[in-house]
């Protein structure tokens, strides 16, 4: 149960901080289309207030910029966290065998017992325990 309260915790941070970097990414549109419409329209009609409201844009855009970075990184470390979990979680559910890594494409010049043990393969010991990202940590795990 503990778990499971965890698990959702972390899912609620997510879901939080997508919304963050959502509002985030709103505001900036529309500061966008503000500093296009202030630039443009500054040739054309009242220069100074027009040229003002450009350089406040400007300013604004640049602020929200770097503020959307720092909240969409702290999204991503939740987002990954929570896949991490997930996968965990699949382990403990039997839904690993869905997991895309196989491991098949080492089943090329294994011996012929690898395939009989189920060491790759769809349904294997390599598709259970493997969380690897990389092709060298893929190898490690194979040798």
């Amino acid at each position: 149960m503990k778990k499971k309260l965890e698990y959702q915790k972390y899912i609620n941070l997510k879901q939080k901080y997508q919304n963050i970097v959502s509002n985030i990414a709103t505001l900036r549109m529309i500061t966008f289309i503000t500093l296009i419409i202030s630039f443009i329209g500054k040739y054309y009609y009242a220069p100074i207030l027009l040229n003002t409201i450009f350089i406040i844009s400007l300013i604004i855009f640049v602020c929200l910029i770097f503020i959307h970075d720092k909240y969409y990184k702290i999204y991503d470390y939740y987002q990954k966290y929570v896949d991490v979990i997930m996968n965990y979680l699949d382990r403990e559910n039997e839904n690993w065998k869905n997991f895309e890594d196989t491991g098949a494409d080492f089943l090329n010049n294994a011996p012929y017992y690898y395939q009989d043990l189920d060491i790759f393969g769809k349904h294997s010991l390599f598709q259970y325990i493997s969380i690897c990202k990389t092709l060298g940590g893929r190898k490690k795990l194979k040798s």
